[in-house]
């Protein structure tokens, strides 16, 4: 789950005001259900800035029309003086939009242009998978609260694990494949779990892809820039550099460090309960443990939870066995600034002399590394 680098469900770092053809475009259409009043047409950003008002009209018996300029290819959204609204993306200059008053939602509004169309299939599928997920997850949590055999709850912990690559693969493939540079802008607003160095590899591709785009220019400059950064503030924790030791209390409240798990493969695991990406990422890592914890490997985990009782609970429903440690103050856990991240999970791969080795080994990499060891 990302805090600084990316996004947030759709909340990014950066502005989106472009428009493929120069010049006017107009909106109109019908808002069932609402009364006359007085619709406002705004540009919408993808940072902390507030939308901006372009223009007014009214309805009148459900039947609005609006217009304003732009430059380029941007998110919009038609919004009712009463409230609510509806977002849509002005690739074409003549928009047709179709709503009621009684839906706010995306998914029930109708602008039939191609950028529009295929924003809206994006959020279908990628919407489907997430509950796919959540389906499964639930089901995982059955199977351990009727203490099913270890061999159908390592069926479910798989099934989770294909789930969540199958759901990065379609993230990223949308992305590098949509004809529509806000809809790739959006797309990454999905993508809190993929790890920062194959994102840095789409976005510097949808760059490629949109070189005249100002948004994805500008996106990609501020993203790698960051990820620049994090890299640099990272330099104490890269590859052949001793693990700083950490010392934080247990469940039991009892001091317990990472030094003490010294000698043997120790994967140091950042994560939380209210962490998504997380929590979808656990069921790997109980099969990494299951797999390789009588081979000299272990795994502490280091939870960013601000309340024990979650923190406690999300353990259990899991199935995390090994130590885990907290010191429940959230971002501001100690735990943090030592190892320089700003995006749950996280993770390094400490050889039994105290070396990393490897970080954010997620999905398949954690597998195919601890492999590579312990072939």
């Amino acid at each position: 789950m990302k805090k600084l680098i990316i996004i947030i469900c759709g909340t990014m770092f950066f502005s989106c005001n472009t428009k493929t053809e120069k010049g006017m475009f107009t909106v109109s259409g019908e808002i069932k259900n609402t009364g006359d009043q007085k619709v406002i047409l705004e540009e919408l950003f993808f940072t902390q800035k507030p939308p901006v008002i372009l223009d007014t009209a009214a309805i009148k018996n459900g039947h609005f029309k609006i217009a304003s300029s732009a430059t380029e290819e941007g998110l919009y959204r038609v919004r009712p003086e009463s409230g609510g609204g509806y977002i849509f993306i002005n690739d074409i200059s003549d928009i047709h939009l179709s709503a009621n008053g009684t839906s706010n939602d995306f998914m029930d509004q109708i602008v039939n242009t191609p950028a529009n169309l295929s924003l809206k299939k994006f959020i279908r599928m990628a919407d489907s998978f997430q509950g796919q997920m959540h389906a499964a997850a639930n089901g995982l949590a059955a199977l351990k609260d009727v203490k099913a055999t270890d061999s159908s709850q390592a069926v479910a912990q798989n099934n989770i694990a294909v789930l969540s690559m199958a759901y990065t693969n379609y993230l990223l493939s949308y992305i590098d494949t949509t004809k529509s540079p806000v809809v790739a802008l959006f797309g990454l607003g999905y993508a809190s779990q993929v790890p920062a160095d194959s994102l840095a590899n789409t976005i510097t591709a949808t760059a490629k892809r949109f070189p005249g785009n100002t948004a994805v220019q500008e996106v990609a400059s501020q993203f790698m820039q960051q990820f620049e950064d994090k890299k640099n503030k990272e330099s104490k924790t890269t590859e052949s550099v001793y693990a700083p030791d950490l010392t934080l209390p247990d469940t039991d409240g009892k001091p317990f460090s990472l030094s003490s798990l010294r000698g043997k493969y120790v994967l140091v695991d950042f994560w939380a309960s209210w962490c998504g990406p997380c929590r979808e990422e656990n069921p790997n890592v109980v099969a990494a443990y299951k797999k390789y914890n009588k081979k000299n490997f272990t795994i502490l985990g280091v939870s960013l939870d601000k309340e024990k009782s979650k923190w406690l609970k999300a353990i259990s429903d899991d199935g995390l066995s090994w130590h885990q440690i907290s010191d429940l103050k959230f971002w501001n856990s100690a735990a943090v600034s030592l190892y320089n991240f700003d995006a749950i999970p996280y993770n390094v791969l400490v050889d039994p002399d105290g070396k990393i080795i490897a970080r954010e080994l997620r999905g398949d990499d954690l597998q195919n590394k601890l492999a590579e060891i312990f072939k």
